[in-house]
Formats: C-alpha cells, sequence, structure tokens
C-alpha cells in the first residue's frame, strides 16, 4: 500500500514511517524541517509546510492512505490541524485518496456527539493546559467529518517514546493518566490506513502483544 505521512519527523510520526516500511508498505514521509530516516528504496521524503498546497498535493498524489501525526497539544503553536487537514483533504479529494487516520488527543470530542463523563473530563484538563490546541483539534475533526474521505480518529493519552507495539483500540476514551507506547500508537495507526470501515473515532490502549 502507498501511505504519505504527514508530522513524520515528530516522534510518533518517525514511528509510523519506520512501522509501515517494515510492513512492506511504500511510504512517502512529509517533514517541516529536518529528515531523520536513512534512505531506503521504498521510502521518498518531502520537505514543506502542511499549509502549502503545492507541496502537500505533491506527496499525497499516488497515495492509497494518509496517516497525519501532526501535533496539535503543543503550547503556545497556535492552530496546527485544522489548518493543515484542511489542505490535506483537499488534496486527498483532488487525487482521489480515499483513506485518513489522524492522531490526535483523548479529550476531543466527536463532532455531532455530546461527549462522555470520561471525555469531558480529559477535555476539561487538557483546555486548561491550552484551549487552543483543543478547539484546533476539534475545528480539524469537524473538517475531516464535512470532506466525505472514510477517516478515523485515534484519540490517545499520554504517549510515551518506548515500549512494546501491542495495542487495543476501543471505543471507551483512556484517562490522561493512562500511558501507551510510541511503538502501540504506531502499529494502530499503520494497521488502520487499511481499514476503510473502521469507527470514526476511537481511543488507543496498550495491550500485550500477541505471541
Amino acid at each position: 500500500m502507498n501511505i504519505t505521512v504527514f508530522g513524520a519527523n515528530g516522534r510518533v510520526g518517525t514511528l509510523v514511517v519506520r512501522r509501515a516500511l517494515h510492513q512492506g508498505h511504500q511510504v512517502t514521509a512529509f517533514v517541516h524541517s529536518h529528515n531523520p530516516f536513512e534512505e531506503h528504496p521504498q521510502l521518498t521524503v518531502v520537505a514543506g509546510d502542511v499549509t502549502d498546497t503545492t507541496a502537500v498535493g505533491g506527496a499525497v498524489e499516488g497515495a492509497e492512505a494518509v496517516v497525519s501525526t501532526l501535533g496539535a497539544f503543543r503550547r503556545g503553536t497556535g492552530p496546527v490541524l485544522a489548518p493543515g487537514l484542511t489542505i490535506i483533504t483537499q488534496a486527498m479529494r483532488q487525487h482521489g485518496t480515499r483513506r485518513l487516520v489522524v492522531l490526535t488527543g483523548a479529550g476531543v470530542a466527536r463532532p455531532g456527539r455530546r461527549p462522555n463523563l470520561r471525555t469531558r473530563v480529559n477535555r476539561f484538563v487538557l483546555a486548561r493546559m491550552d484551549r487552543t490546541a483543543v478547539t484546533d483539534a476539534e475545528d480539524a475533526l469537524a473538517v475531516v467529518a464535512g470532506t466525505g474521505v472514510a477517516w478515523t480518529a485515534v484519540c490517545a493519552p499520554t504517549i510515551t517514546a518506548e515500549g512494546p507495539d501491542g495495542y487495543r483500540l476501543t471505543e471507551q476514551m483512556s484517562s490522561l493518566l493512562a500511558k501507551v507506547a510510541g511503538p502501540a500508537v504506531a502499529a494502530g495507526l499503520v494497521a488502520l490506513a487499511g481499514q476503510l470501515d473502521a469507527s470514526p473515532v476511537v481511543g488507543i490502549q496498550q495491550a500485550t502483544p500477541r505471541t
């Protein structure tokens, strides 16, 4: 499968790219600045800004799925996800790419639905840290929900740098006090990239790897 990864030089994005390559996928990694990857026959690296329609369109062309690990929850950055995903989904429609998987936080409300108690508590805590980031993430999902693409938002709690890659997807959001390893999140995102019928919004939890 041809996968384009946005936010590819971030902590989780790097893991997504490496996971996808390990599984034999063709990967286009869209990086904002530095390139953390060694040369690989199935990897193309594109440098640019996610608000650059030409650069984004070039990265999406030929992709069967797009994975976004763009970071909204970084204090003081301002809106990142909504502007970026607006450009990304426009490029997806232009090039006929149907599948989109978006990484976001465990306190983000699903468009058009009243959040449950766990999500409301998570949202309250995150909003105290950075209200702009919460609003940006929810605006981004509203943008995506109106595009007609087959999308899934993966709502993660605290992501640790290292750990096992076992994961479990759930309709129940995790507490922000919970932790999930970056390799597990990457595994979930890559798997979802090939699942057009997955739920629009899922939580992700650490699970014991299958043997």
